[in-house]
């Protein structure tokens, strides 16, 4: 039998999102403890003991760990505690893991305390962990973290030549990758949003673009948590697309909302759109495609700038009916 390597990491979140963080701990803990190579030892602020100094235990338990859990949360990053005395330690660190516990935006629109280039773990659906929801989405979300984190893990301590990709079965984890670790599907996506992030920027666009991924989605902010826009590329079907997504608690009844003033909203567009409401699922979707071949790189430049215009005008008409309170347009 082989002996675990003792493996301490340091948690990090913010108290007011304790209940969240009690759930999340529920379904880590027993997950780690399935690691064949590594016995994980967790530390968080709840191991200081009254009388002790706290800035010199978070201070050593920071210097001793292997890797930082970042719990990210709005509460997150608007706590003095963490952003002063946590994270400073913890960004220095080779292995820092900034895990979505509630959803925030890395388009520019949020003050993400020097993380702005840190990869959030999001699972495979692009979920945090709250919008999970049941506790089979829970632990699928902490297996595929599990994943990235030993294979971090075995990359650093030099058993690999470079840090492997992350899969659960046959399924990569997007958002995880390098050009170099990347299938030829994701390398594709990686130079396509690479690509379509310096016309945008050439262009002076209106949108603020974020750091490219292998994913096949790149997220906007449309200004509220109630929903998000996204350019879209499906090389194998041959097109790209733009998408407005609803995944909160609310998101039904802000379809609804939105459905309601469709003529509206496809006179902002131009053009008819489709109107995905899901019933079955927690999801809703608004789309738009166009026939293109996403490998055809010559065709890049009129590609971006359909989507450009796609997004801009996705933003022209659904930012005003998401901000305001009763979901009409102001």
């Amino acid at each position: 039998m082989l002996t675990r390597i003792p493996t301490h990491y340091f948690l990090s979140y913010a108290h007011a999102d304790e209940a969240d963080v009690e759930r999340f701990l529920a379904v880590l803990g027993p997950q780690l403890e399935t690691s064949a190579e590594f016995e994980f030892k967790l530390w968080s602020d709840r191991n200081i003991r009254p009388g002790e100094t706290w800035k010199a235990e978070i201070e050593k338990a920071a210097g001793d760990c292997a890797f930082g859990l970042l719990l990210v949360s709005p509460a997150f990053l608007r706590s003095p505690f963490i952003i002063q005395a946590e994270l400073p330690l913890l960004l220095k660190k080779a292995i820092v893991v900034p895990v979505g516990l509630h959803r925030v935006l890395f388009d520019g629109s949020m003050d993400l305390k020097g993380m702005a280039e840190r990869q959030l773990f999001l699972d495979s659906k692009r979920r945090a962990f709250d919008a999970c929801g049941r506790m089979t989405g829970r632990r699928d979300f902490v297996l595929e973290l599990f994943v990235w984190i030993r294979s971090r893990l075995i990359a650093e301590q030099g058993q690999l030549d470079k840090t492997p990709k992350a899969t659960v079965g046959r399924r990569p984890i997007d958002g995880l990758l390098s050009v170099d670790d990347a299938t030829p599907a994701q390398d594709l996506r990686i130079k396509y949003w690479t690509a379509f992030r310096s016309f945008l920027e050439d262009h002076q666009s209106k949108l603020h673009p974020q750091k490219p991924s292998s994913a096949q989605w790149y997220g906007f902010s449309v200004g509220t948590s109630r929903g998000r826009t996204a350019a879209l590329v499906f090389a194998r079907d041959r097109k790209v697309g733009v998408e407005l997504t609803l995944d909160t608690e609310e998101a039904k009844p802000l379809f609804a909302r939105l459905l309601a003033q469709r003529d509206s909203i496809e006179a902002i567009v131009g053009m008819p759109l489709k109107w995905r409401e899901m019933p079955d699922r927690k999801v809703s979707r608004v789309c738009i495609y166009k026939a293109v071949d996403p490998r055809d790189a010559g065709d890049w430049p009129e590609q971006f700038a359909w989507l450009q215009d796609m997004l801009e005008r996705f933003d022209e008409a659904f930012r005003p009916a998401l901000s305001h309170k009763s979901g009409a347009h102001a």
